[in-house]
C-alpha cells in the first residue's frame, strides 16, 4: 500500500482518486472541524468507505488540513 501527497489541484475529488482506501487528516491548527469530525495535529486514519464522496472532496479541499491519500487495490 502507498502513501501519495495530497495533489496540487484536487478540485475533482473523489473523481481523481477511485482507488483510494483511506486518507490520513492532521489538523494545521490545534483543532479544526471538517466534513463533521474534528481534527488536531495528530494523524488519523480514515478508511474510504467511512466517507461521503462530499466529504472526502470537503477534506482535500481543506487548506487548512494535511491530507494524504493511501492508495492501493480495491
Amino acid at each position: 500500500m502507498a502513501v501519495a501527497k495530497k495533489p496540487a489541484t484536487p478540485k475533482d475529488g473523489a473523481e481523481a482518486a477511485p482507488d483510494v482506501v483511506a486518507v490520513q487528516v492532521r489538523a494545521l491548527t490545534e483543532r479544526f472541524r471538517r466534513a463533521g469530525r474534528e481534527f488536531t495535529r495528530e494523524p488519523v486514519m480514515i478508511p474510504r468507505d467511512e466517507l461521503s464522496d462530499a466529504e472526502l472532496k470537503q477534506l482535500l479541499d481543506e487548506p487548512l488540513l494535511a491530507v494524504e491519500i493511501v492508495a492501493g487495490e480495491v
